[in-house]
């Protein structure tokens, strides 16, 4: 069992992971890369990146803001809080979408229907992961459930 702070941690280290990554891509683009004329991906890789690190943070902020900082806390818990994950995946969809369709009336900016497709592939991503992530997290009593049942 782990404390609430230690799991909020480490979901903030993935998503400042995915932000590194993100400026790296951006680095590469205005360098004019060969990399980016061999790999198609880096034109919408910061939209990838972005829906699938973005609901780490919200989730760290919801752990944090729900009980004591040192409560305990485990991460199969985390990954069966059904309502903070659907906020997270919610709001970030929403705001990664909005976003990208604000981009016409922005300057220097253009919508591109790439990074909306980048952007539900990036937050349908955290579906598999979680189906993972509850698999690998099953309790003792839940496997010998799952044993008895025909």
């Amino acid at each position: 069992m782990t404390c609430r702070r230690s799991v909020a941690g480490w979901l903030t280290v993935v998503f400042i992971a995915g932000q590194l990554a993100i400026l790296a891509v951006k680095e590469l683009r205005e360098q004019g890369s060969y990399l980016l004329q061999q790999i198609g991906l880096l034109g919408y890789a910061p939209n990838l990146i972005a829906a699938l690190t973005l609901p780490a943070l919200v989730m760290a902020v919801l752990v944090k803001r729900n009980g004591l900082p040192d409560d305990s806390y485990s991460w199969a818990r985390l990954w069966r809080w059904q309502p903070a994950i659907a906020v997270a995946l919610l709001l970030t969809l929403g705001a990664l979408l909005g976003w990208e369709f604000l981009q016409p009336w922005r300057p220097n900016r253009s919508f591109d229907r790439q990074d909306i497709w980048a952007t539900l592939a990036g937050t349908g991503a955290w579906l598999p992961f979680l189906f993972l992530a509850r698999h690998c997290t099953r309790t003792p009593a839940a496997i010998v459930r799952e044993q008895q049942t025909p």
